[in-house]
């Protein structure tokens, strides 16, 4: 589970660190662009800490919400390595520049050597 969170007009998201456990203190941060392994099952819960926003993952045909105080859940499965739009919308009709990012999908390795290195910039 990733927990993908809008807070002032970002996307701020959380990975679980090596224990497995999201909300941990080894938990991986970082800002909007999001970084899977190839050929994972993916499980983003989307929250909001302030508005309602929206998050689009087009070539997924996948779009969900996130709102105060509850829940919405974005399952998927990373099929190919590549960059792919992430799409974001915070419901005041203006485009926020740091709502809109990428979904970066990577090879295992690749995946790792990164997550070692968000992990020691978190």
């Amino acid at each position: 589970m990733i927990d993908v969170t809008g807070e002032e007009f970002e996307w701020h998201i959380r990975y679980p660190g090596s224990d497995g456990t999201p909300g941990t203190p080894d938990d991986i941060l970082t800002r909007r662009h999001l970084y899977l392994p190839v050929g994972a099952n993916i499980r983003l819960e989307l929250h909001s800490k302030d508005y309602v926003y929206s998050l689009a993952l087009p070539h997924l045909e996948l779009n969900e919400i996130a709102v105060p105080d509850l829940t919405f859940i974005m399952e998927f499965k990373t099929e190919r390595e590549g960059t792919y739009e992430l799409l974001g919308d915070q419901m005041c009709g203006y485009t926020h520049p740091k709502l809109m990012g990428e979904m970066v999908v990577l090879s295992k390795e690749a995946f790792a050597a990164w997550s070692e290195k968000a992990k020691a910039e978190s």
